[in-house]
């Protein structure tokens, strides 16, 4: 996938103010070191709700002082549940599914994927979380596996029309114990979604998926399509 930063539909309709009544709401799920440059297009006409379960990380990020942004400590799952959190070398790979380090060792990330830590964290639901937020217009998750069980507990907030896209990071092997992009893909349709780019991490087990919402019409794609492309 390559990464159209400053699409020109996005820009043109900025730039004219669309957005300035209702600003592009969206959430973002994994949002170690920040939110995502691609997203920079809509300016100030952008609302994000951005959650990260490393509580010191969020309040560093909310010093910072974007506006636009409310960043939530909050874990996410299928269910209100107590889980244990895998913190690894890198924290950006920590997870909920304990690493499996000799299938790790096999390839670059053995160093990446080492466990340094443990601590239990609290799990909301995405549709919990959203509750008093409203409509949202796209969302982006990097859970690092726990994806399918983040949308499991989005029903509700995903199968809503006013939702134009979809950007997760899904695997395709089953060594480390997480949920693989066959499963992930089937849960995504059944919300009304179709694939629409992938793009491969250099050096890495992961991919991005993108999918956009098949009931749109003709006219809204070609704007998906720059949507897609700013994740």
């Amino acid at each position: 996938m390559r990464i159209n930063y400053r699409p020109a539909m996005t820009c043109l309709l900025t730039a004219r103010r669309i957005f300035r009544e209702e600003p592009f709401v969206l959430v973002d799920v994994g949002a170690l070191g920040g939110i995502p440059k691609h997203y920079e297009a809509f300016g100030d006409d952008m609302r994000v709700i951005a959650f990260e379960p490393n509580e010191e990380e969020c309040r560093r990020l909310q010093a910072e002082g974007d506006r636009r942004v409310t960043y939530l400590p909050f874990g996410l799952g299928a269910r209100d549940e107590s889980r244990k959190l895998y913190i690894t070398y890198v924290p950006s790979s920590s997870s909920l599914f304990r690493p499996n380090q000799d299938f790790s060792d096999r390839l670059i990330i053995e160093q990446i994927t080492r466990v340094v830590g443990e601590e239990t964290i609290r799990l909301t639901t995405l549709d919990a979380a959203l509750k008093h937020i409203g409509e949202i217009d796209f969302i982006k998750l990097d859970a690092e596996g726990a994806e399918l069980d983040i949308m499991k507990g989005g029903r509700k907030s995903l199968s809503v029309d006013g939702v134009l896209g979809i950007f997760t990071e899904v695997r395709w092997h089953r060594a480390m114990g997480t949920p693989i992009f066959s499963e992930v893909d089937l849960l995504v349709r059944e919300f009304g979604f179709e694939l629409y780019d992938v793009a491969l991490a250099p050096n890495r087990w992961t991919l991005k998926v993108s999918a956009v919402n098949e009931i749109r019409s003709e006219e809204h794609t070609s704007e998906l399509q720059s949507l897609a492309y700013l994740v």
